[in-house]
């Protein structure tokens, strides 16, 4: 194990060089809605104290976040980077303690599973929350419940999803007889029950002002094996394939009576398979229902991808040991998969990675910097009106001072947009967000007038200006 431990912390540390160079020499922000909008949160928290207690934005994201924040986007990616390499330290000592053999593939299927390897470098929650969770099942695994129990009890601001993790393992107490760690599973809303009070909110804040309480959603809904089908795309179909062995072997256990004799086994069952399948099962729901604002975005399994990394690291285990009895045999059979698993992301294929356009800023953006160029040039002292959260970092604009910038459903109001203001259509953010066609402001021509527009690769903004 020590030789173990030193070898896969000189991996972790060659990921780190990799993970910080890419962070630093790429321009991408993961996505130009959500990702743009975590970062401008805590970009600007300090000038905005309330950020920090914003439920959409996540105050202990936005909290952690904020300092990496201050240094552009780059900085909000280096963070996310930190937070992945953690990830992976804790991955690995789960599987470690687990008994899982070899326990240092676990952290290398996390980093090749494809769309967590690329949305590391985001703003997003997502891995985040994955920290926390794999640090809240080591806890538990290791025999450090107090702390288990803290840490879960905070992930709900993190992502929403924290209250699903807290069910689980307010489960795994009951199941252990750890009685007292049930309250304690409330630490977190306490914690910041008592801030948001102090600070002005209804005693009640972190429920009334919860943003997805809500029994629908303007998505749309979709079909109930929608995540299933995702999956291979979400991890890779190598690291796809070796989950699913890992789920096999979970049922032959079950059934053949085996898991008796595997220490741990209900710890497991409990915290990795049943952390990982109340997130995917929940998400399955909420799209197929239509609740919870669900989008059926891809990206949400991103919160528990560390536990499928484990997963697959038992099918990884497992596999070659029940198909072969040959000792070279095996050893040849898991260096074909590892192979596979590592150049899968940068072969030809629906599911993989793709450097110019998954980590370098999308036609929109593009477009939204020509504009920003443009604006900066012609335009000063101006107040602006869109939706598009990237126009912020493309304006250098304050998103959270309304005296700059407020949304676009403000041009509904009589009277609320002043002469010489901009207003800035785009055809993506504007009539989902806002409800607002183009052709609507074009009508208008006695108030407003249209003075530039562009389109690149499908996406389009225009720029209108008060009279």
């Amino acid at each position: 194990m020590p030789g173990e431990k030193k070898a896969v912390y000189a991996l972790i540390g060659l990921f780190a060089v990799l993970l910080y160079i890419t962070a630093v020499m790429t321009d991408g922000t993961g996505d130009s809605g959500d990702s743009v909008m975590h970062y401008l949160f805590s970009r600007y928290a300090f000038d905005h104290p309330q950020n920090f207690l914003d439920h959409w934005a996540k105050p202990l994201f936005v909290l952690v976040s904020a300092p990496f924040a201050q240094f552009g986007f780059t900085g909000m990616k280096l963070f996310n980077c930190t937070v992945a390499l953690l990830t992976a330290v804790f991955v690995f000592r789960v599987a470690a303690s687990l008994g899982i053999r070899p326990a240092w593939v676990a952290p290398l299927l996390l980093f090749f599973s494809v769309e967590y390897a690329v949305l590391i470098f985001s703003g997003l929650t997502e891995p985040l929350f994955g920290l926390g969770l794999t640090l809240g099942v080591y806890c538990a695994l290791s025999g450090r419940r107090l702390c288990s129990a803290l840490v879960i009890s905070f992930l709900p601001f993190v992502r929403s999803e924290g209250w699903i993790i807290m069910g689980v393992f307010a489960l795994f107490f009951v199941w252990k007889k750890h009685w007292k760690m049930l309250p304690v599973l409330l630490a977190g809303h306490l914690v910041y029950t008592l801030a948001g009070f102090l600070s002005g909110k209804e005693i009640l804040w972190v429920f009334i002002q919860n943003p997805y309480a809500n029994g629908s959603s303007p998505y749309g809904s979709g079909s109930l094996l929608h995540y299933a089908g995702l999956l291979p795309y979400v991890l890779g179909v190598p690291v796809c394939l070796l989950f699913c062995f890992g789920l096999i072997r979970l049922i032959y256990l079950l059934f053949s009576g085996g898991h008796k004799r595997v220490a741990l086994f209900t710890e497991e069952l409990l915290l990795v398979y049943g952390c990982f399948f109340a997130l995917f099962f929940a998400h399955s729901l909420f799209w197929w229902l239509g609740l919870f604002n669900s989008a059926g975005l891809s990206r949400v399994l991103l919160s528990v991808v560390p536990l499928a990394a484990l997963i697959a690291a038992r099918g990884f285990e497992g596999l070659s040991a029940r198909l072969l009895r040959n000792d070279k045999a095996a050893v040849a059979l898991r260096s074909l998969l590892l192979v596979y698993v590592m150049i899968f992301p940068f072969t030809p294929n629906p599911a993989a990675i793709d450097i110019s356009r998954d980590l370098s800023r999308m036609p929109d953006q593009r477009l939204a910097d020509e504009l920003g160029a443009e604006i900066k040039a012609r335009y000063t002292g101006r107040k602006h009106y869109y939706e598009h959260n990237y126009l912020s970092m493309a304006l250098d604009i304050d998103p959270f001072d309304k005296a700059l910038q407020e949304g676009l459903k403000r041009v509904r109001e009589p009277g609320a947009v002043p002469p010489g203001s901009l207003i800035i259509w785009d055809d993506w953010y504007a009539p989902v967000q806002a409800g607002i066609m183009l052709e609507e402001l074009r009508r208008d021509t006695a108030a407003y007038t249209e003075v530039w527009n562009k389109s690149r690769e499908g996406r389009q903004l225009v720029l209108f200006t008060k009279n």
